[in-house]
């Protein structure tokens, strides 16, 4: 039953245990140079079905971006990429993973002024780490940042 999220390559289960106790933040910055071997990383038919699905635009922010795995696929859909996260050992892998072209940035989105900026907004596996009681401020922040009349997509879960 443990064996469920050992991939090779990705964290043991001591590592995540050791994660877990850590914040949010702490414990994505412990976990990021083995995350993209995990379980955890956003799955090969996800990816797809977002290039797939987005529509070509000027502007998309991938929110909880990680190591970059969202902003890899909508290179080619979107003209100017932008990564959101927290954690910035996650973000020195996408950098590192991604090269210049996408912009990526440390901080969370709530305290974020954009308006009116994004034609796509992408968030995979991101409402979990959310208070409960901050979604609603979360999704109106993400409104306040789509252009009027364009779309967010929201991936619940990507465990396989």
């Amino acid at each position: 039953m443990l064996n469920w999220f050992q991939s090779p390559g990705g964290p043991s289960l001591s590592e995540l245990v050791v994660q877990s106790l850590f914040s949010l933040v702490g414990g994505y910055d412990r976990v990021a140079a083995k995350f993209d071997a995990s379980v955890f990383r956003t799955p090969a038919p996800i990816l797809q079905a977002l290039r797939d699905h987005v529509p070509p635009c000027q502007q998309a922010l991938d929110i909880g971006c990680g190591t970059g795995a969202v902003l890899e696929p909508l290179q080619g859909l979107a003209q100017h990429r932008v990564g959101l996260d927290l954690s910035r050992k996650m973000l020195e892998k996408a950098r590192i993973q991604l090269g210049s072209a996408p912009a990526i940035w440390q901080g969370e989105v709530l305290k974020t002024h954009w308006e009116d900026q994004f034609e796509v907004i992408t968030s995979v596996v991101v409402m979990g780490n959310i208070d409960p009681a901050r979604k609603a401020d979360f999704f109106a922040q993400v409104a306040r940042a789509l252009r009027p009349g364009v779309c967010v997509i929201t991936v619940l879960s990507s465990l396989r």
